[in-house]
Order: C-alpha cells, then sequence, then structure tokens
C-alpha cells in the first residue's frame, strides 16, 4: 500500500510521458521518488503486514481530519497509524480490536477528530483510537436493515447506510438516519417494492443529498432528503 506526497515544482505540464521502468519498492515506511512526476511516494505497509494490504475506496477516508492519524487493513485487521504530515512520516502500527470492518469506517468530521465511526450488520459504533474507548451510536437491529456500505454528512449528523439483501446477494435498499434527533428519514425496500437491488448509495457532505444507485437501467436515484423528492 503506497501513500503520496505532492509538493511544488513536481512536473505539472499536459504532456503524455512515456512510462518508465517502476523504480525498486523500499522496505514498509520507506520513500520514494515518482520517475516521471516528481510525487514523492511512501510505501506504508510491505510483505511483513500481510497478504492482502488495503483501503477500499477514496471516498472512506484513509487519513484523520487532522492529518495525525491512517487507518487502513491487511488480511481483514484493522491497523492504525500515527502520521505526520509535516515530515511524511507513518509511526506506531498497531492494531484495533473493534467490532466493525475497516472497509467503510469513517473519521469524525467535528469534534473530537480521532474518533471512528463504523459498524457490524446492526449496529454502529464510535470509536476513540487514542483511548480504545467503543460507544455504541444506535442498534438498528429492529429497523430490519442489514448495514453496508456506510458514508455520512459532514457534520457527522446523517448517515446513509445501504442494506444487504443475503437472498440476493446484493444491496436491496437503503436507510438514512440523523444522529441529532434519532430519526429514520428514509428507508426503502427496494428488492420488496420493485423487485430490484442497488449496487450502492452515498449521502452528500452536506447532508441535503443522496445516490441510489441502482441495477437497472435508468439506474441513478438522486433523492433530496428533506422533501425526498427523485431528481
Amino acid at each position: 500500500m503506497l501513500v503520496a506526497r505532492f509538493a511544488s515544482g513536481q512536473l505539472t505540464d499536459t504532456s503524455i510521458h512515456a512510462m518508465p521502468s517502476p523504480p525498486a519498492l523500499p522496505s514498509a515506511l520507506g520513500k520514494f521518488t515518482d520517475p516521471t512526476f516528481g510525487t514523492t511516494i511512501m510505501r506504508l505497509t510491505g510483505t511483513g503486514d500481510g497478504t492482502n494490504c488495503y483501503h477500499n475506496y477514496s471516498y472512506w477516508p484513509v487519513l484523520s481530519r487532522d492529518n495525525q492519524r491512517l487507518q487502513v487493513a491487511c488480511d481483514g485487521t484493522p491497523l492504525l497509524y500515527d502520521f505526520n504530515a509535516t515530515t511524511f512520516t507513518a509511526s506506531n502500527k498497531r492494531s484495533m480490536s473493534v467490532p466493525f470492518s475497516a472497509e467503510d469506517a469513517i473519521w469524525a468530521d467535528t469534534g473530537n477528530l480521532h474518533v471512528l465511526y463504523g459498524h457490524d450488520d446492526s449496529v454502529l459504533y464510535s470509536y476513540d483510537v487514542d483511548t480504545s474507548a467503543l460507544v455504541t451510536v444506535r442498534d438498528f437491529t429492529a429497523d430490519g436493515c442489514a448495514m453496508s456500505q456506510m458514508s455520512k454528512s459532514e457534520d457527522d449528523d446523517k448517515f446513509f447506510f445501504g442494506c444487504y439483501n443475503t437472498d440476493q446477494g446484493s444491496q436491496a435498499g437503503y436507510l438514512v438516519w440523523r444522529k441529532s434527533t434519532n430519526t429514520i428519514l428514509a428507508q426503502r425496500d427496494l428488492w420488496a417494492t420493485e423487485g430490484i437491488t442497488m449496487d450502492e448509495g452515498e449521502i452528500d457532505k452536506s447532508g441535503r443529498w443522496f445516490i441510489v444507485k441502482r441495477n437497472m437501467s435508468p439506474g441513478t436515484l438522486i433523492v433530496n432528503i428533506s422533501t425526498l423528492g427523485e431528481v
């Protein structure tokens, strides 16, 4: 797994550049320079960390908002690092013993920026990575949504979950929840009402809209959370 650092003086023209021979990779936490664009790249993980180290999608943040903590996963184990953006160094690697997957864990954007939000099939948690304090934010068991692919608004108040249908092998609906009022703002079982499943969905940073990518044509719905009107 690699982490890139951009700096002034890099190559920024729009010309096509031939692909050079790949540079030799350093060991974990070592750095090298991209031979074409001059970007400094750190090799965060290596063979000693596991056989499969990853971060799933770019819309789930690797770095905390203050750039002081970094989380990835190796062989399914969530890993946490301290990170210094000034010196471009990572240190103090440790595993996190948490009841949720690292796949869609999301850093807080308000308050304590070293809190991760994560979930299992039915419970949303917050986890302070510095103190290991785990808090149950809400239990959704009674709401009938096997939660997957979480996203949230930037104020940490509105959360979107896909609802996984084991029989269909896909997400078959969604649930949108507001933390400040403990209110479900929208919930829909697409399989039960329309006989279709969905690929995924996300809420936008403002918390005003969410998108649903259905497995049909046309597939994409943009929904106003206040009115539940579709665009």
